[in-house]
């Protein structure tokens, strides 16, 4: 096994994964590339732009050091990816840009007023594909998610996707990757996948084949 640590923030709505730039004639052309980790759906996302220049000044934006925007219609799912334009004017060339989310409106009404963020560390065991027999279960949790990297387990604090995500106890699908809890749960144990490797080693004794 090789043991990971990642960070969770269970008070954010929206994570920022990447923003593609591109400036023409005054103007700056956004790509951001979202995620919704609130686990509910949302609607309408309300943000803050800054930008700076390479010797970290400020970049006005439609003429202020900070610019608010809003997204409507989004339709964003809990768990969903998304990637969404957005233009507007610049004055000068932005070398860097930091997007904030000031709040969300969720799908049944509700306000997402800006929280603190919640950061929370945490360490899992990752099987390690060099060793043989981590390598089988690892290609068994594939069956049921591509991204999979480790056994599901529950925590005090929630519980742990195959993908490494640690979730709330209250998510029913993992906000990284949307794996059902209550598949993984029955499946993708340790317990549960290695009582399958064994069966199907006994079945396949030269090598462990996917199907499907």
């Amino acid at each position: 096994m090789i043991k990971r640590e990642n960070m969770v923030d269970y008070h954010a709505y929206i994570r920022i994964n990447d923003i593609h730039v591109r400036c023409k004639h005054g103007n700056l052309l956004l790509s951001i590339d979202l995620n919704n980790i609130s686990g509910r759906a949302i609607k309408q996302a309300t943000f803050v732009m800054h930008a700076v220049s390479a010797n970290e000044q400020p970049v006005l934006l439609d003429g202020q050091e900070s610019l608010t925007f809003t997204l409507s219609d989004l339709k964003l799912e809990a768990a969903m990816r998304m990637s969404t334009p957005f233009r507007c004017a610049v004055e000068g060339a932005p070398a860097g840009i930091e997007i904030e989310t000031e709040s969300v409106v969720f799908a049944d009404g509700d306000q997402g007023p800006k929280q603190r963020p919640h950061k929370k560390l945490y360490f899992y065991d990752a099987l390690d594909p060099e060793r043989a027999k981590e390598k089988e279960c690892q290609e068994y949790l594939q069956r049921f998610s591509d991204r999979a990297l480790c056994f599901a387990e529950k925590r005090n604090d929630g519980w742990l996707c195959t993908c490494g995500r640690l979730n709330r106890s209250r998510d029913d699908f993992c906000m990284e990757c949307l794996a059902d809890r209550k598949e993984l749960f029955a499946h993708c144990t340790k317990e549960a996948v290695k009582a399958k490797v064994r069966k199907e080693r006994g079945r396949f004794p030269f090598s462990l084949k996917r199907r499907g």
